[in-house]
């Protein structure tokens, strides 16, 4: 990948808020462990929002509930009405998945495989890697993740005002290492303090009709604390179960993180028609409207596991895309659905 300006602002401006950061992050100095122990290597490219995006992730693009491109992924939320509403100003309602968010997904810190695989460790944060946990005789795999302001359709200037899209600017948004709660199982039920109620056999076993669902390509909105045939959503952090196959302890972070960050009143929904005119808050996060690509170690652009729904088993990726590709570092980009008033 060729550098370019935009590659240059965005390292530098990384750079100046690790830097400043130093301050705030020395007054806990003594609660964050050494990095002494970094691994060198980072692995990564950065994203060609040309090649790299499954473009056929967007659809279907509907008009009420009129698929005027149309795609056999599951799709829901869309208003009854091609017609609507913005006060008193009228529109046409469009339907589709945009290409919003960007993530990475290593044990790395200060890892990011989505910048060319760069290496910004500022000398503080937490560690990531694997632990042993004596208290319940378990060993944890620790992972970080950075989240990406990463409107693809704005960065290529393609239709935004007509399918309503966003138009910020590329940006970081949110890096895990310099975050107490996110390696911590104990801190994390400041977030979510109802991981304690679904922390039972009975809600374990609840989670196999969402297992069908998500396999068969769809989620459940009411089976909320469920990841599928995966993890559980809890707790909301990067530790996960030792011995996870590379990828699916990538994706059950990635999608745990989503959750984090509408908890946090960071990321906002935009499906269904009571957002045709703007966007809500959501604490209680509706996995159906996300769909994961994977970027990193290979940007997965074709084929019938280009963009899976939360939940969906990760062993397409297990069994090939990945296993010849050492390292411990990935990349997703989140398709959020937008349903909006196009006036």
């Amino acid at each position: 990948m060729v550098f370019n300006r935009g590659h240059f602002i965005v390292i530098f401006s990384v750079l100046s808020a690790l830097l400043m950061s130093r301050t705030a992050a020395s007054q806990s100095a003594s609660a964050v462990p050494s990095l002494n122990n970094l691994a060198s290597t980072c692995e990564g490219e950065f994203l060609n929002p040309l090649t790299d995006v499954c473009w056929e992730c967007m659809l279907p693009i509907t008009i009420g509930k009129i698929e005027a491109a149309p795609s056999s992924k599951y799709d829901y939320g869309n208003p009854a009405s091609p017609v609507c509403l913005c006060g008193v100003k009228p529109g046409i309602a469009i339907g589709y998945w945009e290409p919003r968010r960007l993530m990475d997904m290593t044990k790395k810190p200060w890892c990011f495989p989505n910048l060319g695989g760069m290496n910004l460790n500022p000398g503080i944060g937490f560690e990531g890697g694997g632990s042993a946990n004596k208290q319940v005789n378990r060993h944890l795999d620790k992972w970080h993740t950075h989240y990406y302001i990463y409107p693809a359709l704005s960065i290529l200037n393609l239709v935004t005002d007509v399918l309503c899209a966003d138009v910020a600017q590329f940006d970081i948004g949110y890096v895990t290492e310099l975050d107490p709660v996110w390696n911590s199982d104990s801190l994390s039920l400041i977030i979510n303090p109802e991981a304690l109620i679904f922390s039972n056999q009975a809600a374990v076993m609840a989670c196999t009709a969402d297992c069908a669902l998500s396999s068969a390509g769809r989620s459940s909105k009411e089976l909320f604390w469920c990841q599928g045939c995966e993890n559980s959503v809890y707790p909301m952090n990067g530790n996960v179960k030792g011995g996870e196959v590379l990828s699916r302890g990538a994706m059950t972070v990635a999608q745990r993180m989503a959750f984090k960050l509408h908890r946090q009143f960071i990321m906002f929904t935009t499906a269904t028609h009571k957002n045709l005119c703007t966007k809500s808050v959501q604490p209680l996060m509706d996995k159906r409207q996300y769909r994961f690509q994977l970027t990193q170690p290979k940007a997965i652009t074709s084929g019938p596991f280009t963009c899976p729904n939360i939940g969906f088993p990760t062993s397409p990726y297990d069994t090939g895309l990945t296993r010849a590709i050492k390292g411990e570092d990935f990349g997703a980009l989140l398709f959020a659905k937008r349903n909006c008033c196009a006036l």
